[in-house]
Parts: C-alpha cells; sequence; structure tokens
C-alpha cells in the first residue's frame, strides 16, 4: 500500500485526496470589529445588553439592544447618533451569530443616518471596518477591502496614520490578504500594524501581542514554522507577564504553539500547550463557552491525527454540544465540527456516515454563508473526497468542480485551496488510470504551490510525492525517485527526520524498490518509515499497520511466509481495533493473509488459524499449532 497524502485520511492502495479539516482559535483569524462611542448616558438596557454581550450571551445582548434601540428611536427620532449606535450595535450582534444579512442591513442603516450628521467621521469608520468584517466573514473578500479602504482613507485623515485604530484596519486587510493566500501582502500589512502598535501603544501592550500573533499565523501558512514560533513566543512571554498566566488571551497564544506544534507531527507538544489552554478557559471562561469548545476541536484533531479516532469523536462531540446549545444548530462553528467528525468517519472506512456528516456542514455553510463561500467550497471538495473513495469518479468530479468554481471567483487565482483541488482532480484522473490527465493537474497544483509556498512548503513536498507515484505507477522509476527525493529533502528538512510525513515518503521509495524487485533497498526503506511511525504514532496507528502490510509482501515474495504472516498479523490486529473489521484496509490484509498461509500448505482451515494467531499477533505459527508447545 503507498501511502501518499500528508493528510491523514486512510491507507488505501491508490492515492489520496486533501480531506479539509478546521482547526480553531488561531488569534488573528477573526477580523477585530471597532465600535462608535458609547451613549454618554448609557441606559438601562444599554448595560444590560454590554453584560450580556462581554459574556457572549449574544442572543440576549441582542434583545437588550433592540428595547434600547426602539427606545431611542421614539425619544429622538432616527436622525440621532445614540439611535445610530445601538443599530450598528445590532449590526455586531447578528454578525456574532451568523445572520449575516441581517447584519449588513442594520449597518447599512446605521451608516444611512451617520451620513446625515455631521462630526460623525470616527463613527462612520466604526461602521465601514465593521461592514468589511461581515463581508470577510461572507467570503467576499473584494467587497471586505473595498469598506476597509474606505475606513482607512477615514482613519487616516480623522485619527492620523499613527492611530491605533489606523493599525486595526492594517491588521483587519493583512487577515484578508491571509484568507486570500497572498502572504506577502498579509506580511506587509501586518508589519504597518505592528509598527504603529510598537510605537504608540508600546511592545507590551495587548493589540501588539495580537499582532505577533497574526504574523505567527502567516508564517504558519508559509510552513515557517520556525519564524511561527518565534512570534508566537514574543506573545506568550508578553501576556504571561501582562496579563498573568490564566487570562484567556494567554489561552490563545498556548492554542496557537500547539497548532503549529500539531502541523510539525509533535503531537505530545501540541496535546501539552492545548491542555493549557483548556485548563485556562474551563476555570476563567467555563465548560460551555465557546472557545472552550475550540479547545475540544483543537485537542480532537490531534487525536485524530495520532489515529485515535474514538478519543477524536468524543471531544468533537463536546464541542458540538456547546457549539449548538451557545450559538445555535446552524452557526458556522457547527458546520465545521460537523465537518470535522465527518473526516474521523471518513478515515475509519465510514463512509455513509462521513456523508451524512459532511451534507450537515454543507446544508449550514450553503444557507449561512452562501454558496460561494470558502468554506462552502471546502465542503464541496470533502463530499468529492468520500465519492472518490466509494469509487464514484463522475460525482467526485462534479464536487471537486464545483469547489474550483468558487475558489477561482473568490480567492486569488494562485490560492493554495486552489492548488489542492487541483489535486484532488488528479487523484481521481490517477485512480481511472488516466496519468496523462493526473500530471497535467499536478503540475497545476505544483505551479502553484512553488510560487505562493516555496519550493521548501511541506504541501509543496506532497506534490512531489503525488507526482512521483504517477512515474512509480508508469514504471518510470528514475523519475519517480527523483521526485520522492525531492519530497523527502523538504520534509526532513521542514518537518524534521521523524515526522510522519518524512515517513510516508520512506513507504513510497520502499514500494517502488519493491516494484523494481530490490527486496532489500525496499525492507531498508521501510524499516525507516516503520521506526518513526512506531515512535511517533505508536504501534496501533493504521500508518504503522500499513507499513507492516508492506513489509509482509516483501517476505511473501522472498518464500519467508512465516515472516509474512507475523507482519501481516501485526497488520491486521491494529486494522481491526482502530478501523473495525468492515474496513477496506483490514480486509485487504486477510485476504493478502489468507495468500501467504496458504501457500505454507498447512491443512489447517484458514480462519481456524487466524483466531489462534489473532491470540499471538507477534508471532503467528503457520504449522497451525498453538504456541509453546507441548
Amino acid at each position: 500500500m503507498i501511502i501518499l497524502h500528508r493528510f491523514s485520511t486512510g491507507n488505501g492502495g491508490d492515492q489520496e485526496a486533501t480531506i479539509v479539516n478546521n482547526y480553531f482559535g488561531v488569534d488573528g483569524g477573526q477580523a477585530r470589529l471597532l465600535l462608535p462611542p458609547d451613549p454618554k448616558e448609557p441606559s438601562f438596557e444599554y448595560n444590560a445588553a454590554k453584560n450580556f454581550y462581554d459574556q457572549r450571551e449574544y442572543a440576549k445582548a441582542r434583545e437588550y439592544f433592540q428595547l434600547a434601540y426602539d427606545k431611542q428611536r421614539k425619544l429622538k427620532g432616527v436622525k440621532d447618533k445614540n439611535t445610530a449606535y445601538y443599530l450598528a450595535r445590532l449590526g455586531v450582534m447578528d454578525y456574532e451569530m451568523a445572520r449575516y444579512g441581517e447584519a449588513i442591513n442594520e449597518m447599512n442603516h446605521a451608516k444611512a443616518i451617520y451620513d446625515m450628521l455631521p462630526g460623525s467621521e470616527t463613527d462612520l469608520s466604526a461602521v465601514y471596518n465593521n461592514l468589511g468584517v461581515v463581508f470577510g466573514a461572507q467570503g467576499d473578500y473584494a467587497k471586505a477591502l473595498e469598506f476597509y479602504q474606505k475606513d482607512l482613507a477615514i482613519s487616516e485623515k480623522v485619527l492620523g496614520k499613527e492611530h491605533p485604530s489606523t493599525a486595526t484596519t492594517y491588521n483587519n486587510i493583512a487577515l484578508v490578504y491571509e484568507a486570500q493566500g497572498d502572504y506577502t501582502k498579509a506580511l506587509e500589512f501586518n508589519s504597518k500594524a505592528l509598527s504603529i502598535r510598537e510605537k504608540v501603544l508600546g511592545t507590551e501592550h495587548p493589540d501588539t501581542t495580537t499582532t505577533y500573533n497574526n504574523i505567527a499565523l502567516v508564517y504558519k501558512n508559509q510552513g515557517d514554522y520556525a519564524k511561527a514560533l518565534e512570534f508566537n513566543s514574543k506573545a506568550l512571554s508578553i501576556r504571561e507577564k501582562v496579563l498573568g498566566t490564566e487570562h484567556p488571551d494567554t489561552a490563545t497564544t498556548y492554542n496557537n504553539i500547539a497548532l503549529v506544534y500539531n502541523d510539525q507531527g509533535d503531537y505530545a507538544k501540541s496535546l501539552e500547550f492545548n491542555s493549557k489552554a483548556l485548563a485556562i478557559r474551563e476555570k476563567v471562561l467555563g465548560t460551555e463557552h465557546p472557545d472552550t469548545a475550540m479547545t475540544y476541536n483543537n485537542i480532537a484533531g490531534v487525536y485524530e491525527d495520532q489515529g485515535d479516532y474514538d478519543r477524536a469523536l468524543e471531544f468533537y462531540n463536546k464541542a458540538l454540544a456547546i457549539s449548538e446549545k451557545v450559538l445555535g444548530k446552524e452557526h458556522p462553528n457547527a458546520a465545521t465540527t460537523y465537518n470535522n467528525i465527518a473526516v474521523v468517519y471518513y478515515a475509519q472506512g465510514d463512509y455513509a456516515k462521513a456523508l451524512e456528516f459532511h451534507e450537515k456542514a454543507l446544508a449550514i455553510r450553503e444557507k449561512v454563508l452562501g454558496t460561494e463561500h470558502p468554506d462552502t467550497a471546502r465542503s464541496y471538495s470533502n463530499t468529492g473526497e468520500v465519492y472518490r473513495a466509494l469509487g464514484d469518479y463522475t460525482k467526485a468530479l462534479e464536487f471537486y468542480d464545483k469547489a474550483l468554481a468558487v475558489f477561482e471567483k473568490v480567492l486569488s487565482k494562485e490560492h493554495p485551496d486552489i492548488a489542492t483541488t487541483y489535486n484532488n482532480i488528479a487523484v481521481v484522473y490517477y485512480a481511472q488510470g488516466d496519468y496523462a490527465k493526473a500530471l497535467e493537474f499536478y503540475n497545476k497544483a505544483l505551479v502553484i504551490r512553488e510560487k505562493v509556498l516555496g519550493k521548501e512548503h511541506p504541501d509543496t513536498a506532497t506534490t512531489y510525492n503525488n507526482m512521483a507515484l504517477v512515474y512509480h505507477t508508469q514504471g518510470n522509476y528514475a523519475k519517480a525517485l527523483e521526485f520522492y527525493n525531492k519530497a523527502l529533502a523538504t520534509y526532513e528538512k521542514v518537518l524534521g527526520k521523524e515526522h510522519p510525513d518524512t515517513a510516508r515518503t520512506y513507504n513510497n521509495i520502499g514500494e517502488m524498490y519493491r516494484a523494481q524487485g530490490d527486496y532489500a533497498k525496499a525492507l531498508e526503506f521501510y524499516d525507516k518509515a516503520l521506526a518513526i511511525y512506531e515512535k511517533v504514532l505508536g504501534q496501533e496507528h493504521p500508518l504503522t499497520a500499513t507499513t507492516y502490510n508492506n513489509m509482509a509482501l516483501v517476505y511473501h515474495t522472498q518464500g519467508n511466509y512465516a515472516k509474512a504472516l507475523e507482519f501481516y498479523n501485526k497488520a491486521l490486529a491494529t486494522y481491526e481495533k482502530v478501523l473495525g473489521k468492515e474496513h477496506p484496509n483490514t480486509q485487504t490484509v486477510k485476504g493478502n493473509m489468507k495468500d501467504t498461509y496458504e501457500k505454507t500448505g498447512n491443512p489447517q482451515p484458514f480462519d481456524e488459524w487466524l483466531r489462534q494467531a489473532l491470540s499471538a499477533p507477534d508471532h503467528p505459527d503457520p504449522s497451525g499449532h498453538p504456541k509453546g508447545g507441548e
């Protein structure tokens, strides 16, 4: 079995496409809202609304802002600053509840009032910013930039180019470019925000640390994990010093560091920092706070990458229960968790369940975000991947094409998500045996990844690996080895010599040598892969089991049936425990095992022998006698 893609999506005998698994809680991943100045004479309704807002009880907060708005409008009429203010706050509440259409209407109504009132430039600036935030949440990045630019023009003119509000707008513009995959522009605007904040607010101000986190996020997306950790560490040292070790913002930085370690394959470190974040959030925010749910989600992702699918589902379900209770069943956060649960079922080979949860995620995203939002497109892509796994290539291409159409319309033409979709389409063509088409789409993906992410990014290495497999399948072993070595050099340099992606490439090189009949070389590379998997993922991870299977194939070919059965048995025991008895990988290994057993000439029925073998998985005895003898 060749292991292909760097995402943990199972271990079939063919190429694997990218399933999008969503992590939460990156500080800077959400644009910052700006609010007009508070009313000079706050009412009871206002105070109640603000209190509920601070507690993230947005429905209750909206209820009281509505009362405040109705009262103010009755007293002062429409052409009044406080009336406009309450409308703007209603828009913010609807944004927080993902009611984006209502939010835009209320913000536009507030804007129309401010337009009629002299001296309302800063109020208008805040409304423009917030409209940018809403359009950004909808994935309409062109509109978001349009309103941020309007906000920026006012901020620079009225407040000055070095005002904190101007820095906030730079920050939000940077986030749009980051979402579009334009990391150079994102760093440019983050640097503008940072220079203002360091100069005006100081290096230890919370807003300055947020910019450090934002810069870290860009470096993480670029695959520059050392730089990402450097900026996250800057943020952490300040937050621990200024805010304390139990502040929610400190927890956010722990979360961000955990995500970098997870990308690096250091799952122990990732869980350590996620646990730190969780302890703070449960203590300070409570067990039903959305940020606590985000941490449950991220911990689930680590367990999923480790192949501990039961624990992953346990934590995803915790996150889902909170999201549905606090934010509602149609909130984008709930859709994200449905998506992630679907990814686990996919990894387990339960494609019916995977489709069920992807469809739940898609229904929410189409309704709340619209059919042209990047997250909706990611749901199309993930649904396509399940159909690909089911062998329904027509359906798979249909959903990949839907995703590609959205990405090409909404994102830049060179966005990493477009490269990922090209990759996934290539996987389908490979599965259909159309190797020319597969290479065509892999090359499209490669052009984007080398240009946008660089030649030493893990995703670029994945494309090298995928192209190598096509050449391998075509029997062009020299070309395959060239591309495998490109992938290996990048993985070893960027992720380290003990990362699962490095091990995957060792496994694939081993497969190539096996196909060439060089069994000594094949076993050499399988052993390298196995050493990493057993150390980093453990003996009961599906990837470890795949390498057991591959080594067994070599021993079988060499006629060493006892050794082959020993390794098949290890693979089978793991697959049955982790993926279940009906998973395709389990059935494949069982079939391989039966073929080998029949070569031994043992008259004992295979199923009877297998029951004995599974009770002694390390050294099954092909003679059929119980281990231990007389």
